[in-house]
This record gives C-alpha cells, sequence and structure tokens, in this order.
C-alpha cells in the first residue's frame, strides 16, 4: 500500500521509497542477528491484491499498477542490502488477472533470473500515470466526462461514505478513496450516455480498459442476489479483442457465502482492444443498444475506477 501511494503523483518520493525499503530490510536485519547466511534464506513477496472487491492495493485508476508492480522488484534488484536474497515472488497472484500474471512472471524472470537491474517498464514503454483518461474516480464530479441524460438527474456523480472501503476493499490512506462514483438510473424514454474522449494513444497498440460498477441499492440495504449489469462500454476508433477481456464478479456466487456476511456483488469489466487512432471515444451507456434498455426502467448502476493503460501483450 505504501508503495501504491509513493507512486501515484507520477514519480517516486525517495523518502517515502526509502522508508517503505526500510521496513523490510528491518526482517533480514533482525534474521540476521540470529543467522549471519539468513539473506539467501527469506525470499520477498509483492502484493498480487489488485482485484476490486477483495483486499484491494489498486486503489487509484490513473495509475498503472503494472510500473508500481515493477517497482518493488527494482528496489529489491538495486539495494545492496538485499543481496544474496534467497528470492522474489508476488502473494496471493490469484488477485490478479490474466495480464498481471503474466506480468509478474516477466518481473520475476527479468530481476531474479536473468539479473536485470532496469526497469522493465522502460523496455516496453509503460508509464506510471499514462494520462489518458481523466476522473477515473469522479473525484472532481462531472469534470473531464460528457453528460448526457436521458430525464433530469438520471445521470449524476454521488458519494456513497464507505463505498471504497468497506465494498470496493481499496486498501490507501484516505479512507474515503472510491467513494465517489456516478449514478445511472435507467429511463424508459432513451439511454444514459456518459463520454470522454481518451488521448494520446498509439495506432495500433493495445490497450485495456477496466471498469467497475455496483447496484447503489445493494449497497445500500444487502440484497443477496446476482444481478445482470448492464452498463456498456462503447469505443469508437478502436478493434475490440473480445477473447482477452472478461467480466468478473465478486463474490462469484451466494449457494456457499453465509448470508450474515453481507458481501454486496461488485463487478469488474475489463475490454483489450486495438487503438486504431490517437484519440478514442469512450462511452458509457445503460441500454444494451440504441433501441434495447436491456433492463427495466428505474434499474440503477455506479460506476468508478476507470483505468485505460497500454496492455502486456503475450511474449
Amino acid at each position: 500500500k505504501l508503495l501504491m501511494e509513493t507512486y501515484v503523483s507520477g514519480a517516486a518520493d525517495a523518502a517515502k521509497l526509502k522508508t517503505y525499503m526500510t521496513l523490510l530490510n528491518q526482517h533480514l536485519r533482525a534474521a540476521r542477528r540470529c543467522a549471519p547466511d539468513a539473506a539467501g534464506k527469506i525470499a520477498l513477496m509483492m502484493s498480487g491484491y489488485l482485484t476490486a472487491g477483495t483486499w484491494n492495493c489498486n486503489t487509484h485508476p490513473q495509475t498503472d499498477m503494472k510500473v508500481v508492480l515493477d517497482s518493488f522488484y527494482h528496489v529489491v534488484a538495486n539495494d545492496p542490502e538485499l543481496a544474496g536474497l534467497f528470492g522474489v515472488g508476488c502473494y496471493d497472484i490469484n488477485r490478479t488477472d490474466e495480464e498481471y500474471a503474466r506480468w509478474i512472471g516477466r518481473l520475476i524472470r527479468h530481476y531474479g533470473v536473468d539479473g536485470n537491474t532496469s526497469m522493465l517498464s522502460d523496455l516496453y514503454t509503460f508509464t506510471c500515470n499514462p494520462g489518458h483518461l481523466r476522473g477515473g474516480d469522479f473525484e472532481e464530479d462531472a469534470a473531464g466526462w460528457r453528460l448526457e441524460p436521458a430525464e433530469p438527474d438520471s445521470l449524476a456523480p454521488m458519494t456513497i461514505p464507505g463505498y471504497g472501503r468497506n465494498h470496493l476493499r481499496r486498501r490507501a490512506d484516505d479512507a474515503s478513496l472510491g467513494d465517489t462514483v456516478m449514478r445511472f438510473t435507467r429511463s424508459a424514454k432513451a439511454p444514459n450516455r456518459l463520454s470522454q474522449t481518451a488521448a494520446g494513444l498509439t495506432p495500433g497498440r493495445l490497450y485495456s480498459l477496466t471498469y467497475v460498477t455496483a447496484d447503489p441499492d445493494d449497497i445500500a440495504n444487502f440484497k443477496n442476489e446476482r444481478q445482470r449489469v448492464v452498463l456498456e462500454a462503447r469505443l469508437d476508433g478502436a478493434e475490440v479483442i473480445p477473447a482477452k477481456g472478461y467480466e468478473f464478479r465478486i463474490p462469484a456466487g451466494w449457494e456457499n457465502w453465509p448470508a450474515t456476511a453481507e458481501r454486496r456483488e461488485i463487478v469488474t469489466r475489463k475490454i483489450v482492444f486495438k487503438a486504431l487512432q490517437s484519440d478514442l471515444a469512450i462511452t458509457f451507456c445503460d441500454w444494451l443498444g440504441d433501441d434495447a434498455p436491456g433492463g427495466p426502467a428505474g434499474q440503477k448502476r455506479i460506476l468508478n475506477s476507470i483505468s485505460l493503460n497500454p496492455y502486456f501483450e503475450e511474449e
């Protein structure tokens, strides 16, 4: 979590990074007091907590977590105090998706097997904050977004106290991070549309768009049921690759989930696409199509955690 907070500004804060690594080094220093060769028996683990709805260090949608993960291994590989470690790894890698699992494996090979000390992200031109989208958490209400409500107040930003910490399960110093969302209330007349033009993309390169959605009525009053999600993301100026995308729900089902736990349904969608131009129009819509609502009028969805990053392709 501290490493995440360190990198979110776009440039590493040296003091914070030193503090973070000091925490790791303390384990090794204490172990060396008992066994001088302790380094050769210790492996340091980065966290794989990246999925909304689970214990989650992926707290800032403007940040490409591939660079944050890289920074952990890069510091380990370059810190003289950590020389001679038995190894590095990733704790709870099952909380990542397929792209991040491949990236973590590539990082471990880059530093732990091949012995490199340079940032792997530089090789792929990944940057901490790509800057393709603004306001992925609606932290400035609707700044950067174009709203086309079907009816008055059917599309509006709102704040749900505790949503980020208690339901998205984000772990951040700011407990309110993730509490601001965009609320869609489906109309029978027309779809609600929310759009923004993503900028600075490289034509021909693969990218991923991820976003998180939930039912605000479920958040307020536990429903204990799986729901049909109708909140579509449409991309104009891109070639979508459906086989690489997914919809992931937490929890996956309630048949073995105790009702007393009151775990709300959090849905993450990931869309992988090839950019066909440098600017890309992205529109979120609560109808399945221009003539197909796909759900009852009055049904609500909330949206945040919108992230657009270059995609790590298979090698």
